[in-house]
This record gives C-alpha cells, structure tokens and sequence, in this order.
C-alpha cells in the first residue's frame, strides 16, 4: 500500500505529463511502478521524473513519491 499525506493545489506544476518524481536514484523502479498503476487507471500520459539534491536529504523520507497532475489529467 502506500502513505498519502495529503493533497495540495498549486498553481505551477507540469504541463503536458503527469509527473511522479522521485528523489533517490535508487527508487527508480518503485516510481515506475507508480507510473504503472496510473496508467492502468487511464492516465496515460504519467511518467517518472528524478528529482536530483535529495539523496542524503532527511526532509525526505525513503520511497517518498510525490504525484504531480497537470489540470487536464482528471478531467
């Protein structure tokens, strides 16, 4: 299963995918198994982004993914 903390607005973000990021090298697959999941849901347009300055970050905690959608992707 997976932990989420929360959901929040913004008004920047991605504009043309719907971007999982992730923030160790390491957890690359994990986050393509996001991806996966997303786009057995229908969103076909979720891609993985490595989001580089984390590796040794404790403000980030192991296997945290941050899901970014652009506007159109739920509707």
């Amino acid at each position: 299963g997976f932990s989420v903390p929360g959901i929040e607005i913004t008004d920047t973000g991605p504009k043309n995918n719907v971007d999982v990021r992730y923030f160790r090298k390491n957890e690359r697959d994990e986050a393509k198994h996001v991806v996966n999941i997303l786009k057995e849901s229908g969103i076909e347009d979720a891609r993985e982004k490595y989001i580089p300055g984390y590796e040794d970050s404790t403000s980030v905690k192991p296997n945290q993914f941050e899901v970014w959608f652009t506007p159109e992707a739920l509707s």
